[in-house]
């Protein structure tokens, strides 16, 4: 029976040698940023408080609710972690983030930035909006833009 193990289940979990010692926790995962769609390509471990390696998946045995097991004589040939060019780190990167939104001021940059991503061909592909969603789309952006404008003026005079 096959089991589909999100990486938030297995972030901060402990990883194991092959034979089931620990040797710390996972931290972060790292993805090629170069490809259109990023794949994961290394785990980020801590060993001990401040000591952090690249596990590649290639180390990997198995991936389990409890944590990451390596598969055998892994563990002595991990190297340290330095971030390399154009990697993402998902949870540095993107997890950690957040869009703090007072009063739906932000909503309308949320949305033109999201325009212009559903609207990219080479991130989307075939599924990039029509003219008249653009349009839907865009007078929606424009109001709520205003409206936001409007919320602002009246507050503050």
């Amino acid at each position: 029976m096959d089991v589909f193990i999100f990486l938030t289940d297995i972030m901060a979990k402990p990883w194991y040698t092959h034979a089931g010692s620990r040797l710390g926790k996972v931290v972060d995962f790292a993805a090629d940023g170069s490809e259109t769609y990023p794949r994961v390509t290394d785990f980020v471990c801590r060993r001990g408080r401040r000591d952090r390696v690249r596990v590649p998946w290639e180390a990997v045995a198995r991936l389990e609710k409890d944590g990451v097991y390596l598969r055998e004589q892994e563990s002595g040939r991990l190297e340290p972690y330095e971030r390399r060019p154009g990697e993402i780190l998902l949870v540095a990167d993107i997890l950690d983030k957040q869009i703090v939104d007072v009063n739906g001021v932000a909503l309308p940059g949320v949305i033109f930035c999201m325009l212009v991503l559903i609207n990219d061909r080479r991130l989307m592909g075939n599924y990039v909006n029509g003219p008249v969603r653009n349009i839907i789309s865009g007078v929606t952006a424009a109001v709520l833009a205003a409206l936001s404008v409007a919320m602002i003026a009246i507050s503050v005079f």
